[in-house]
């Protein structure tokens, strides 16, 4: 079975949000999961196909940063609620949703959008 180049573009966006989005969460807290590395690479993967297929600079940051908060929930979902892993708890930040995701936080992946655009905006250059 041969490998196409369409997969192997994707695995490597893929293990692109695997290695920065821990990165992130150490520079950020100190501290991250490794289960963050699939929910990264899935994130990036997510970001990469929005500003694959929405041209507007402000819908590709708002689409990027709903598609993390929804990756972000599915992941507490698993991995805190049903695993009982508690890697966290957002229930003390105010507009949370049943702890495992946060206005705050939502914020933040729309400020984090903006770079990870041009970097999309870059990979789709290089990897055509």
């Amino acid at each position: 079975m041969q490998i196409t180049n369409e997969f192997k573009k994707y695995a490597l966006i893929y293990a692109i949000g695997a290695v920065f989005y821990p990165i992130i969460e150490i520079l950020y807290s100190g501290r991250t999961h490794w289960t963050m590395s699939i929910a990264g690479g899935i994130c990036f993967v997510f970001v990469y196909i929005i500003n694959f297929h929405f041209s507007n600079f402000i819908i590709c940051c708002a689409l990027s940063a709903l598609a993390i908060t929804l990756t972000e929930f599915d992941f507490g979902m698993i991995v805190n609620y049903y695993l009982k892993l508690d890697v966290w708890n957002y229930s003390f930040y105010p507009f949370n949703f049943m702890g495992q995701i946060c206005l705050v936080y939502s914020c933040l992946w729309l400020l984090l959008s903006v770079p990870m655009y041009f970097m999309c905006y870059f990979l789709r250059k290089k990897l055509r």
